[in-house]
């Protein structure tokens, strides 16, 4: 879906600061983007703070882009996972036009910004992995692929002088192209096209096939590969990766601190097969990623 719009730091804001969107009245720009704005919110009467994600006036008109957000707020409503950023309310008027999605006002930088500071110790990552895996594995369950799973997309809330092994260390955010196979959400998703984001999107979705659960295994797998090394896995452009990508992986060095390495390597190959039929499940992954937890725990000295 294209989204016809001016290049974000080009666009007016969609609603003025000091606005009042449902009770919260808009007190700063957190980020912006083609479909609309992101606000801090401040509550008229409870001392609460939210984000607001506002819709441009040109988008919140087309009614395929209001159900988007619909749909997004919908289905983060339903799932209410610890590890998955709570929706709070959904906001429609007319006069002015406003299409909002109000939700938790989350703390700390995106895991995107934690790697390109400098490396997560290994125990960090495993715990990361675990937390976002049981994340997906929820989604799965409501018959919801994210098909955009990315560091950008993903949300440190626990401070990283600590191990971050406590829940919620981490939040999955942004599900605006997931896609739907549940029949009891009357909001359906197009699934046709190419929609994600390539570094990171699975050869099917490169493709334009369907998207499985197993799509969202391997972006998450690259994410692992991404905390551990610091590195990005398909740092090609254009067409070197895309022919990477559908060759398929068969080898995933990691660094010898790594407690457990082999496992790990291997779970990584797999995850990351051209074939989304010969990846594993999110249930086999779960739990060898508290074992690996584990193996670093006893191996290693305490996060930084």
């Amino acid at each position: 879906m294209t989204v016809p719009s001016l290049p974000p730091s080009a666009a007016p804001l969609p609603a003025a600061l000091g606005e009042v969107i449902g009770a919260y009245r808009l007190t700063a720009v957190l980020g912006r983007g083609g479909m609309g704005c992101v606000y801090r919110g401040e509550h008229g009467t409870l001392d609460r703070s939210a984000a607001i994600k506002v819709m441009h006036g040109w988008v919140a008109e087309d009614a395929r882009y209001t159900s988007r957000l619909k749909l997004e707020a919908t289905l983060v409503n339903d799932l209410r996972h610890p590890n998955i950023v709570d929706v709070l309310d959904f906001v429609e008027s007319e006069d002015p036009v406003r299409v909002a999605c109000i939700m938790e006002l989350l703390e700390g930088p995106t895991l995107a910004e934690v790697i390109a500071a400098g490396r997560l110790s290994p125990r960090q990552a495993l715990h990361v992995a675990r937390q976002l895996a049981d994340a997906l594995a929820a989604v799965h369950a409501r018959g919801v692929i994210h098909r955009d799973v990315h560091p950008t997309n993903e949300m440190v809330v626990a401070p990283l002088d600590a191990d971050i092994g406590s829940t919620p260390s981490v939040k999955l955010l942004d599900f605006g192209i997931a896609k739907v196979t549940d029949p009891s959400l009357s909001l359906r998703t197009q699934t046709e096209g190419l929609v994600g984001t390539p570094a990171y999107m699975a050869p099917e979705q490169l493709a334009s096939e369907e998207a499985t659960t197993a799509t969202d295994v391997y972006e998450h797998m690259q994410v692992l590969f991404e905390m551990l090394t610091g590195e990005r896995l398909f740092a090609e452009a254009g067409l070197a990766m895309l022919r990477r990508k559908l060759a398929g992986i068969t080898e995933v060095a990691l660094p010898e601190g790594v407690a457990g390495r082999p496992a790990l390597e291997a779970r990584r190959v797999a995850g990351l097969s051209g074939d989304p039929e010969h990846r594993p499940w999110l249930d086999e992954i779960r739990p060898r990623l508290g074992t690996l937890t584990e193996l670093q725990r006893a191996a290693a000295p305490p996060a930084r």
